[in-house]
């Protein structure tokens, strides 16, 4: 999800990314690398809609080159990380065309696809 809350006004309530919970949901405004690591280390794995294939939770180890991958991408040289930043960030990734979004607050969402050719991650030609 491209969003760090989203309030939908009715009986479903809101909705925070697990990603936002999990990076900045102890109120925190900014995170080091050395936060950023951790939190995406202690998210639980879930298996991702995205390429074929299945990857057992065991297999799905953070290597140290995907976090800074992750983090260059994200925070550049910055040594914090924003939450408002990576909210940009990951809507940047999004090709969806409708760069509004349901609500006009931006992309709503970036796909595997996306998130590997913003990271320079092959095969995502193959897709």
């Amino acid at each position: 999800a491209c969003y760090v809350l989203r309030d939908f006004a009715d009986e479903r309530g809101s909705h925070e990314p697990r990603w936002a919970a999990a990076i900045f949901g102890n109120g925190e405004a900014c995170v080091s690398r050395d936060e950023f690591a951790t939190a995406l280390r202690e998210m639980d794995f879930e298996m991702p809609m995205g390429p074929r294939g299945n990857i057992k939770p065991e297999q799905a180890s953070l290597a140290d080159e995907a976090v800074d991958a992750f983090w260059s991408y994200l925070a550049g040289p910055d040594e914090l990380l924003s939450r408002s930043t990576m909210l940009a960030k990951l809507q940047e990734m999004s090709s969806d065309p409708n760069r509004l979004g349901a609500v006009g607050e931006g992309p709503d969402f970036v796909d595997w696809k996306d998130f590997a050719r913003a990271l320079g991650a092959p095969p995502f030609e193959r897709w």
